[in-house]
């Protein structure tokens, strides 16, 4: 009796928050809005991110850029991880991705692992430095979340 209780004292408070809040004095009439983003044409051009290898001319790029075929999908922070080791393998393998023009899912748990087994202190600048080094391999040959190097 008490859960049925809980229940619904819980959905009758979610409906009743729910219910106001929506702001009734605010006009959502959309012929009232004149213009919404940018309108100049050549502000558009120079607003326009150019990423090289991909696409070319800054009208083409926003009918046909996609960077989502040259990244891999997001990865689930591991126990062991640390989130800056996945940054560093994200953008190395959008680059390798782009120049190979085939998928390839690096180990951010490789760097991390390879900067603690050195024994030194597992920062952003001991990372690009073991980057540089060692590299980095294929997640398939180092399993997610893995606690030392295969």
């Amino acid at each position: 009796m008490k859960t049925l209780t809980g229940t619904l004292l819980f959905l009758f408070l979610a409906t009743s928050y729910l219910l106001h809040a929506q702001d009734p004095l605010i006009a959502r009439d959309g012929s009232t809005v004149t213009s919404l983003g940018v309108g100049d044409q050549q502000l558009i051009d120079q607003l326009m991110v150019v990423v090289a290898g991909v696409g070319s001319r800054s009208r083409e790029l926003q009918q046909q850029q996609s960077l989502k075929s040259f990244l891999m999908p997001v990865r689930q922070l591991g126990f062991r991880g640390v989130d800056w080791s996945y940054t560093l393998a994200v953008c190395l393998e959008y680059y390798v991705n782009l120049q190979r023009n085939f998928k390839d899912n690096l180990s951010p748990d490789y760097i991390s692992v390879g900067v603690r087994s050195l024994g030194q202190q597992a920062t952003v600048p001991q990372g690009l430095a073991f980057l540089a080094k060692e590299g980095t391999v294929s997640a398939a040959i180092m399993p997610y979340d893995a606690a030392e190097v295969p």
